[in-house]
């Protein structure tokens, strides 16, 4: 019920295993609070591919982060991720506060960036009524998580994969794993998940540290560049 989520802005703790309010709001907030709630609360925990994450990060014992160079990263990137995710949302706000958030949609190509689940298929599949939500991130920038479309001018797509059951870019995702995958990758079905030179690498603390390693790498003129849109 409304009432009873709507206190505050939830993000992961640092185990990633459960979330803290951070912000206290008004009741105008509302909407913004059970999106906010439902991404924690419904939408990841209470379902299967969340639960799979769940264990995923908390039991692994993969150190990818440590053990990939960036010469070994040269090629072809692929992100998959859902859009509202607290783990896809720690590494993105991670390189967003460190400035190169740009650089790396660059460096994956805005046409690898495979989303299958956004803020608005997030909000369809809880019947919120809620008709406008790229109006409704507007006017809560300053408390939203990071959205990867902040100042495009083609957005990134994001299929509607709880709420339509459009499954292509998920397929994608489980499909990644036949043609190699780090340990990390304990279920074919987890997210975020990276795709290097057709290995796919998983945990979102892992790739937050791999990417954190590379900040100054991700800096540099001569980035190599992924597919833009078409």
């Amino acid at each position: 019920h409304p009432s009873t989520f709507c206190r505050g802005y939830l993000v992961p703790r640092r185990s990633e295993n459960s979330f803290t309010p951070l912000l206290h709001i008004s009741m105008a907030n509302w909407c913004m609070a059970i999106l906010l709630v439902m991404v924690a609360h419904d939408a990841l925990a209470n379902r299967d591919e969340g639960m799979l994450t769940l264990e995923a990060e908390s039991n692994s014992s993969s150190t990818w982060a440590d053990s990939l160079t960036w010469d070994q990263a040269q090629g072809p990137w692929t992100f998959y991720y859902k859009e509202w995710c607290p783990y896809t949302q720690t590494v993105f706000k991670m390189l967003k506060e460190a400035g190169v958030f740009e650089a790396f949609v660059k460096r994956v190509g805005a046409a690898n960036m495979r989303c299958f689940s956004g803020f608005e298929d997030c909000v369809a599949s809880q019947n919120l009524g809620v008709t406008d939500v790229a109006d409704l991130l507007q006017t809560y920038a300053s408390q939203l998580p990071v959205d990867p479309n902040t100042g495009r001018d083609k957005e990134i797509p994001c299929e509607y994969f709880y709420s339509k059951r459009q499954h292509t870019v998920h397929d994608q995702l489980i499909a990644a794993s036949a043609t190699g995958h780090d340990k990390s990758c304990s279920s074919e079905k987890i997210s975020p998940a990276i795709v290097i030179k057709n290995k796919k690498y998983c945990e979102s603390g892992e790739i937050k540290k791999w990417l954190q390693n590379n900040i100054a790498n991700l800096k540099k003129e001569d980035l190599e560049l992924g597919p833009d849109l078409q």
